[in-house]
């Protein structure tokens, strides 16, 4: 999870997220205003995208990115949240789901 206030300042992130490029499935590099978070924080509106992280262990992983911006009672923006997972993870659960 990322949270990040108005300015794009980072507040808060997951342990093993400190270093990473996200890339699209060809390795390219994507641009930051292309990612939910930031797209969460300029438009102010949920967003949802995919991206493609290498791991600690150096495999790549397909990831799931669900961003939306964080408002005051009174309409205020005081920033974004993004929340990650892996695909591969969620397609298993769903698949066990289906044949279970």
């Amino acid at each position: 999870m990322f949270i990040v206030d108005t300015d794009g300042n980072l507040l808060y992130y997951g342990a093993w997220t400190r270093l990473f490029t996200p890339t699209d499935e060809s390795e390219n590099p994507l641009m930051p205003e292309s990612l939910p978070l930031m797209i969460a924080l300029t438009e102010l509106r949920p967003n949802y995208g995919t991206m493609w992280l290498r791991g600690y262990d150096d495999v790549r992983r397909h990831i799931g990115v669900t961003a939306f911006p964080i408002m005051e009672s009174n309409g205020e923006n005081i920033g974004a949240m993004a929340i990650y997972w892996e695909i591969q993870y969620i397609l298993l659960k769903i698949d066990y789901l289906i044949n279970a």
